[in-house]
């Protein structure tokens, strides 16, 4: 695991230099009488580049775990079959039989 990590961060390193070199050669473009207006609108997309990155790199660092993922998904499935009988007896149990209370009970439970 300290292998990968030091890799990531080796990897996360190149690609930091690699915007900063992008971003130096546009300066260096200026320089040499690249219009003003298109430097900026490069710094721009660098920066663009860059938040897109940082947003994909915290997506795949702080996502939800595949574990609670999983146990949600059999969570959602199982919830009816284990709810179900009790408000099918709800409804059996009421007066006048309408299915307005058992969904409104089982909306809110």
């Amino acid at each position: 695991k300290r292998r990968v990590h030091a890799k990531q961060n080796e990897l996360l390193k190149k690609w930091n230099d690699c915007i900063f070199d992008m971003s130096m050669h546009t300066e260096e473009m200026r320089k040499a009488g690249f219009q003003s207006g298109e430097a900026s609108r490069l710094h721009q997309y660098h920066q663009y580049l860059e938040q897109r990155f940082e947003h994909l790199r915290c997506i795949k660092y702080y996502r939800t775990p595949q574990a609670t993922r999983s146990f949600g998904r059999v969570y959602i499935y199982i919830l009816p079959w284990m709810t179900g009988p009790y408000f099918a007896w709800v409804f059996e149990q009421q007066f006048e039989r309408s299915y307005g209370f058992t969904l409104t009970l089982a909306a809110f439970t």
